[in-house]
């Protein structure tokens, strides 16, 4: 999948932030703290997909089933203040990263050129998997909610998500064990 490149690409990019989505962290933050937290991963996975500036992060109530979307029109991702509040940080991270992968799709949909032959090549088959299912009409779930899951921006998406959720949760591991071995080796220098 040619996502794998661009987080490969994306490495250099700051992390900082990871830690405040270590689970104990994120369970103890305020809804402030988080919201600028879930801005910050947007911003990177943005960065990694290799999309321009200028795309909000916002945080709204939604209906309880829905954790986020990304609206094209406004440039816009949306997430859920409930999922914030209450769910947990993997949770918030697949999310993201669901949704900056919706971004990154409209974005190589937008600014493909059609009409070059080069993109009939196999290379572009996902690109043009994503053209014809916007062409073909989004389908919302509360349309359809099997069609919505199985169309191919969804699948995608998922598969991107579910990737780089469990890429970021390792790194936050090795964060955390770093700190414990830090934590420990400071504890044995002490003197008696």
């Amino acid at each position: 999948m040619h996502w794998r490149l661009l987080i490969r690409v994306g490495e250099s990019h700051e992390k900082k932030f990871l830690p405040g989505f270590a689970e104990d962290a994120w369970e103890t933050a305020s809804l402030d703290s988080k919201t600028e937290l879930a801005k910050q991963l947007a911003a990177y996975e943005l960065a990694m997909l290799g999309v321009p500036d200028g795309t909000e992060v916002t945080v709204q109530p939604l209906d309880e089933d829905r954790l986020g979307y990304y609206s094209a029109a406004s440039r816009q991702i949306v997430l859920s203040r409930s999922v914030l509040e209450s769910g947990s940080a993997q949770e918030t991270m697949d999310t993201i990263a669901h949704e900056a992968f919706h971004v990154q799709q409209a974005y190589v949909v937008e600014n493909i050129d059609w009409d070059d032959a080069a993109t009939q090549a196999a290379y572009y088959d996902q690109a043009r998997r994503w053209l014809r299912n916007y062409q073909n009409g989004y389908v919302s779930g509360e349309e359809d909610i099997l069609r919505y899951y199985f169309q191919p921006v969804e699948v995608d998406a998922r598969a991107y998500a579910a990737e780089e959720t469990e890429r970021l949760q390792g790194l936050i591991d090795k964060v955390n064990n770093a700190i414990i071995s830090l934590n420990y080796l400071m504890n044995l220098a002490r003197p008696s």
